[in-house]
């Protein structure tokens, strides 16, 4: 073989490989050029566990509550058991908002409320001995704490509560409850003119009813006439001012002496707030 040829032919193959060697050197540097831009218009994904996580979070935040708003929810459904007269329900909505905010007055107050509606009395008084340790010049403890000596028979110590109540705050349903107590003492000049303040504040037909009593039994019997129809004004159907009412008719049509037949005219029950 001529030996021209073959060196030709190797020059040839050397310049070849020189291309290739080339040609891979520019497309790495292509590559390594064109990596970043990728990178950032790639679009971004979170892992499933991180989804997941940022989702379960999510859940917890919209369905969890604050104490505040336990408390609250408590409590609205404690007064609205106040209001249906449903003490035992009442007394167990208010313990458990109690429990998120043991100082509230409110809450203190409602909740001797139902367990002096209940009679249960020690509890009640449990109750007082804290909310009075915050508050000792809040009229409606002395007004309570009226009701809880009315209760348990201490008419004396019921009247001196209800008396400290009126000095802080001229109240009608503590100008009622003191009238009570008076009329259970028979006291009755000394309930009248409470009673007379009551009805003035506030046209509640118990009020009526009991200055009916108070009147009847100081001898005033147009009076307590009135004051008995006055109560079934309001409502209507009030056994207890019809009956005294009729009582009072009778007395008159008969000419029967008022105090012969007084104990016949019954008196209401104290009242209270809601």
């Amino acid at each position: 073989m001529n030996p021209i040829i073959i060196n030709r032919l190797s020059e040839q193959e050397k310049f070849r490989q020189v291309l290739i060697i080339f040609s891979t050197l520019l497309i790495g540097l292509f590559l390594t050029a064109i990596q970043p831009l990728s990178a950032a218009t790639a679009p971004q994904q979170s892992t499933p566990d991180e989804s997941q996580t940022t989702a379960a979070t999510a859940g917890q935040t919209e369905t969890s509550t604050t104490p505040t708003q336990e408390f609250n929810e408590y409590y609205s459904k404690g007064m609205e058991f106040i209001r249906n007269n449903q003490p035992d329900s009442a007394a167990a909505a208010l313990e458990r908002a109690l429990s998120i905010r043991k100082d509230h007055m409110n809450a203190l107050t409602n909740l001797t409320r139902a367990y002096l509606n209940m009679e249960q009395t020690g509890k009640a008084q449990d109750i007082l001995r804290h909310a009075f340790s915050i508050d000792s010049s809040n009229s409606e403890l002395y007004r309570l704490r009226g009701r809880l000596h009315h209760i348990t028979g201490n008419l004396n110590q019921a009247a001196q509560a209800y008396q400290t109540a009126l000095d802080l705050n001229e109240n009608p349903y503590t100008l009622n409850n003191l009238a009570y107590v008076h009329i259970q003492q028979e006291q009755f000049s000394q309930a009248v003119p409470l009673l007379e303040t009551a009805v003035k504040h506030r046209k509640e037909a118990y009020f009526y009813n009991n200055l009916g009593v108070a009147y009847h039994r100081t001898g005033e019997t147009e009076k307590a006439r009135e004051a008995f129809r006055n109560a079934l004004d309001i409502k209507p159907a009030y056994a207890k001012a019809e009956q005294n009412l009729n009582n009072i008719l009778e007395q008159i049509s008969d000419r029967t002496d008022v105090e012969a037949r007084s104990d016949s005219v019954q008196q209401d029950e104290f009242a209270e707030t809601e």
